[in-house]
């Protein structure tokens, strides 16, 4: 179950049709819109200080580990500016839980991911 607040479904939104408007997305971020709308399509939207502490929102900071080399690395969940630059670890990510494992078709073969730690989510930290 993917969770995504009300904010967040907004600017998703918004990211979906700004790259629909693109003359010609690269395979990356057509692969990256399809697996947003899949996000969207799927989640239980909350209003954003009812998200829970632990799953992953817009803004986001999270440690995640590659499970097959054991590198472990900060990623921040940020919207690009260019929705050309939308990429699919982006959509593989958002709405998950701390503790989630996550596959995703960002190289080949596919990234696999354990979501380790929030360091940071703005929910949690305005409330």
């Amino acid at each position: 179950m993917f969770v995504l607040t009300d904010a967040d479904l907004k600017r998703l939104e918004q990211m979906l049709q700004a790259v629909d408007r693109l003359p010609g997305p690269s395979e990356p971020c057509r692969r990256a819109r399809l697996q947003v709308e899949q996000v969207v399509s799927r989640a239980v939207v909350v209003p954003s200080p009812d998200v829970p502490a632990d799953v992953v929102t817009l803004e986001s900071r999270l440690l995640i580990r590659d499970r097959r080399t054991g590198r472990q690395r900060t990623f921040r969940m940020h919207l690009p500016e260019n929705p050309a630059e939308l990429t699919p670890l982006l959509a593989a990510v958002l709405g998950h839980r701390i503790g989630d494992q996550v596959e995703c078709e960002c190289s080949d073969p596919p990234c696999d991911f354990a979501l380790e730690r929030m360091q940071y989510q703005p929910e949690s930290a305005t409330s």
